[in-house]
């Protein structure tokens, strides 16, 4: 049997039908083309943004011919209430009568501190009614020179004591005995020694009493600064001795039998470090005997000394009568004195 073929107007129709499906299909390819790339900009991947560093800027170089700066330290200056402490360590030692526990203990605590600030010592003994006594000298320096000088043994009694059952007891003796020593203690921790165009010696003084007679009266012999004094060489220029220098009632004087120089200097560096309210130039009434006996020698001399002072050689001298200011003003004017002399 013969196959029919379609007519005309059926290919026709088949032909429209076909070129109608190919447009929808390339239509629908458009639009998932367009869809999917919006769907790929949404989704996109935004690059993460790096912290920026802020560049260090290197070092400066110097600048040609000029020296970097370097920090100069900080130089140590009398310490008042270092000063106070030595003199309380010296009076818990005990009295410092000669041949005592407490006067060899104060001995080693002075020789202790010397070293330790690096001063060069000498021990100088003599002897007096059997009794070893012992001056200890420390040095520092060259050329001539200016000797500070205190004494750090204590009365045998309290004989000026105002209740009888205590005068014979010895004496603590916080303000007559250790304020001298603790003071020159206290330069040989702060003194410039650079600063020094001449020799500074720091000289503590034994024998300022001589030992108690059997009625219980005391007198002051000065037989350490006689044996300093003796032994001096001909290059001093000038002796300055300390004592009961540390009240809080404190009032300084000049001495009339001392040389008036070295007092003038010594009471202008007061004027100049504003304590001439306890630095008077004034001259006392009466003279010292430590004084004259470098005074006696051609040995230009002067003394910090305040004589107007209510518990002398009394059980009542302990360190609370001790003033830490007052030890402050007196190694202040020492320390820009003697500094002072080597420039």
């Amino acid at each position: 049997m013969e196959e029919t073929r379609p007519g005309l107007g059926q290919r026709l129709r088949n032909n429209w039908l076909e070129l109608l499906l190919l447009l929808i299909f390339v239509a629908a390819i458009a639009w998932i083309a367009t869809t999917a790339r919006g769907v790929y900009k949404a989704v996109a991947v935004v690059p993460t943004e790096t912290p920026t560093t802020t560049p260090t800027a290197p070092p400066r170089a110097e600048q040609p011919g000029t020296v970097a700066a370097t920090p100069q330290p900080q130089r140590d200056t009398f310490d008042g209430q270092l000063a106070a402490r030595i003199a309380t360590d010296l009076v818990d030692a005990g009295p410092r009568v000669v041949g005592s526990d407490g006067h060899l203990a104060a001995v080693g605590q002075m020789i202790g501190q010397l070293r330790q600030s690096a001063w060069g010592l000498q021990q100088q003994s003599f002897t007096v009614e059997d009794l070893q006594h012992t001056n200890i000298i420390a040095r520092s320096g060259n050329g001539d020179i200016i000797v500070v000088a205190a004494h750090y043994d204590t009365a045998p009694v309290s004989d000026l004591d105002p209740d009888e059952a205590n005068r014979l007891t010895p004496s603590p003796g916080a303000n007559d005995g250790a304020s001298g020593p603790a003071i020159l203690l206290e330069l040989a921790r702060s003194l410039d020694k650079d600063a020094l165009n001449g020799q500074v010696w720091l000289a503590f003084l034994d024998g300022k009493y001589t030992p108690a007679s059997v009625d219980g009266s005391v007198q002051e012999a000065d037989s350490g600064a006689s044996a300093l004094a003796q032994a001096l060489p001909d290059n001093v220029k000038a002796v300055i001795l300390v004592d009961l220098a540390g009240d809080a009632d404190q009032r300084f004087t000049i001495l009339p039998n001392g040389d008036p120089q070295v007092a003038a200097d010594l009471w202008a560096v007061a004027e100049q470090l504003g304590y001439a309210r306890w630095f008077v130039p004034e001259t006392s009434a009466a003279a010292d005997g430590s004084v004259q006996l470098f005074a006696d020698l051609g040995l230009p001399t002067s003394a910090i000394v305040d004589s107007d002072y209510s518990y002398l050689r009394t059980t009542g001298d302990t360190p609370d009568k001790l003033s830490s200011g007052s030890l402050e003003r007196v190694g202040r004017v020492l320390e820009v004195y003697l500094e002072k002399q080597g420039q």
